[in-house]
């Protein structure tokens, strides 16, 4: 996530905005201490675009407006509409903001987000006489009651008025360092890396380390069609998922072979685990009309002292690749053998029928 605080003149903008990165592993939201690749607020033509929410989202948006001939914020905001309905997962977020300036260079601010962005419209500032302050993003109501006691103490042109505000809600996705930026009709400019004094602690991890979990519970698909997963175990990198795979397309690209899932689709509960290498499905799925057990290319092996294999009115069926069948059914047993069929034993072989046919 982000926050954006900036303070906005008839003709000019002061924005200050943070560095976190953060992530989300079961619930909990880590401080990303791997070396960040996307800054927050991107400057194209004079005018700057503020982003918050899911990495992802917000690079993927960004980098197809980036090439666009239309850099109006409605060009801005159906790219990320297309994307986030495209890309996001359950839980996602993405908001947008746009700092620019009228044919007359006053300043404009624009804004939106997924939240309303399909039944209200996008906020729209023109530049007043007065000093705007508007915080936006994350911890944006929190940052809004800090801006209210230094806004009277401090001058917003100076980077001395954010600072204070970031460290009191600074968070996981909110803090580290800030920048500011300034912008006028003719040019624009930013202050060098500022980092801050977070005093209330902060989980931090490397999100490649952190990701590396023996045990994750989670979503897959998206919106009413998204079920939970368990996964267990990370896995030896040599198969991974593709869009074609026994539990949901949303896995492709995740590992496959070695990892253990527990799943629970519409109208069934799974438990999968796929072989070391080569990502050979072993199965039990309990439906809603049966059960199915898979073990492919290996051995299904039962042993007990007892074995007791019942079938109530149906059929048994026992049968190979190769059309072999033998059928237990109510109207009595049948075996149709593709090949020899040998008998042997130690002790007397009895038949006993009502009649008997050789052929």
């Amino acid at each position: 996530m982000s926050l954006a605080i900036s303070a906005s003149f008839e003709s000019e903008h002061y924005i200050a905005v943070d560095s976190a990165i953060s992530f989300v592993v079961n619930g909990i939201s880590y401080r990303n201490t791997e070396q960040q690749m996307f800054d927050k607020l991107k400057v194209l033509d004079g005018e700057a675009y503020f982003f918050s929410g899911d990495r992802d989202l917000c690079i993927n948006t960004y980098k197809i407006f980036e090439n666009q001939t239309d850099r109006s914020f409605d060009t801005l905001l159906s790219i990320a509409k297309e994307n986030y309905k495209k890309n996001a997962d359950n839980g996602d977020r993405v908001a947008i903001m746009k700092y620019g300036f009228d044919d007359e260079g006053r300043a404009t601010i624009q804004a939106m987000d997924d939240s309303n962005w399909d039944t209200h419209p996008p906020f729209l500032y023109y530049g007043d006489p007065k000093i705007t302050y508007i915080a936006y993003g994350a911890q944006k109501k929190e940052a809004i009651q800090e801006l209210k006691k230094v806004k009277k103490q401090e001058d917003p042109r100076s980077p001395s008025f954010y600072i204070p505000i970031f460290e009191a809600v600074s968070n996981e996705g909110v803090g580290e360092s800030i920048r500011l930026f300034h912008l006028t009709p003719g040019k624009w400019g930013m202050s060098n890396i500022i980092p801050l004094n977070e005093t209330k602690e902060i989980r931090k991890a490397a999100y490649s380390d952190i990701s590396k979990i023996k045990k994750m519970n989670t979503f897959v698909g998206s919106g009413s069609n998204a079920f939970p997963v368990s996964i267990n175990g990370e896995g030896d990198g040599m198969k991974k998922f593709d869009s074609n795979n026994p539990i949901d397309p949303s896995m492709a690209g995740e590992n496959m072979s070695g990892v253990g899932f527990m799943s629970k689709p519409n109208g069934s509960y799974d438990m999968l685990y796929f072989s070391s290498n080569y990502g050979r499905e072993r199965s039990m799925k309990l439906n809603d009309d049966g059960i199915s057990v898979i073990s492919e290319n290996g051995q299904f092996v039962a042993k007990s002292k007892d074995f007791n294999f019942i079938v109530d009115q149906g059929t048994y069926k026992i049968g190979l690749a190769n059309g072999t069948v033998f059928e237990v059914s109510p109207s009595g047993v049948s075996m149709d053998v593709i090949g020899n069929i040998n008998i042997k034993a130690t002790g007397t072989i009895t038949m006993n029928g009502q009649r008997i046919n050789l052929n």
